[in-house]
């Protein structure tokens, strides 16, 4: 994902899918994140 900041908007660039490496370090790094799941608009 690329992005920009337009004052307070994220303004989305481009985007594409991960490949399956990609997806591992970050299912990987998801589970040793000290931040905790959350419910939407918590």
């Amino acid at each position: 994902m690329v992005f920009s900041m337009r004052g307070d908007k994220v303004r989305p660039i481009s985007a594409r899918d991960m490949s399956r490496k990609e997806r591992g370090v970050y299912e990987k790094a998801k589970e040793d994140s000290d931040i905790k799941k959350r419910g939407f608009g918590a």
